[in-house]
């Protein structure tokens, strides 16, 4: 990457983060994404009542409302964002492999309402106040303590790789080899790192796709339900995915500008450690 590009790229998510946390932008963004989230929810059902009268277009009406209901509860606060963001930003993980965590996480979400609901409501018997509180609370304790472990294993490798001795070059060449080289090791700790960051943030449904598959169980439009959600995924993956992306770029800047294998290990301690402390704060929340 050019230095000029990277250094730019630096400056900018220096900016934004100063925006978000020291001039107040988040509390600004949360409040316009709450009022968003709102009224789209209240259109919903209007949708939903179209879809069991059979009228036209109101299948699209539906989809499009849940996707922006998805985008806009996305823009809000969530750890899908944090976790996705400082995993981009503190691992070696390529774009792809970012973009693919970010749309497992999010149909993993999806996928968790829908057991949820489907165990619930056909086969528990458990009401919409009781489903809703086992996500807000059991499921949201269990995510949190997840996506704790997930930031507390960026931090200590990245502790690892400020201990590990450089490795020298050896006069002679090697014939065969010995073991996994260091970027096969790299590929197995990715995949591994994927894999707990997709479980930790599918474990807590979204409480959005809920009301929507209950809401269409008890109306007889079930698969409705199910196509809402899976629209609202989508549209909630699309900011995740900004985010994870952004945060890509900014590791892509500092890498340039750091070169070296110190100051990156600094900045996967830094995004592992706050993964780890703001979702410590979370589960604390909710054992209170």
């Amino acid at each position: 990457m050019n230095r000029g590009l990277a250094i730019l790229i630096v400056v900018l998510g220096a900016a934004l983060i100063a925006w978000l946390f020291v001039l107040g932008g988040s509390a600004r963004l949360t409040a316009w994404a709450v009022s968003e989230q709102q009224s789209v929810q209240s259109a919903l059902a209007g949708a939903l009542r179209a879809v069991k009268r059979g009228e036209a277009w109101a299948w699209v009406s539906l989809i499009g409302l849940c996707f922006s209901y998805g985008f806009f509860h996305a823009a809000g606060p969530g750890h899908g964002k944090l976790v996705i963001g400082g995993y981009a930003l503190g691992s070696t993980a390529s774009r792809g492999r970012v973009v693919l965590i970010t749309l497992a996480g999010s149909f993993g979400q999806a996928l968790t309402a829908i057991i949820l609901v489907s165990i619930g409501a056909l086969v528990l018997g458990l009401s919409r106040t009781q489903m809703v509180a086992l996500a807000d609370e059991q499921f949201a304790f269990v995510s949190a303590l997840a996506i704790c472990g997930v930031g507390g294993w960026l931090a200590l490798r990245g502790v690892l790789r400020l201990l590990r001795t450089p490795a020298h070059s050896h006069s002679h060449n090697c014939c065969h080899s010995h073991g996994p080289s260091p970027e096969q090791i790299a590929s197995m700790q990715n995949w591994r790192d994927s894999v707990a960051i997709v479980l930790a943030i599918a474990a807590r449904p979204c409480t959005g796709a809920l009301f929507v598959l209950i809401i269409t169980y008890a109306m007889g439009i079930w698969f409705a339900g199910i196509l809402g959600v899976l629209a609202m995924s989508l549209g909630t993956s699309l900011v995740t995915l900004g985010v994870g992306l952004s945060a890509f770029g900014l590791r892509l800047g500092l890498s340039d500008s750091l070169q070296s294998r110190f100051g990156m290990a600094l900045i996967e301690i830094a995004a592992g450690a706050m993964i780890c402390l703001i979702s410590a704060q979370l589960a604390l929340r909710l054992l209170s």
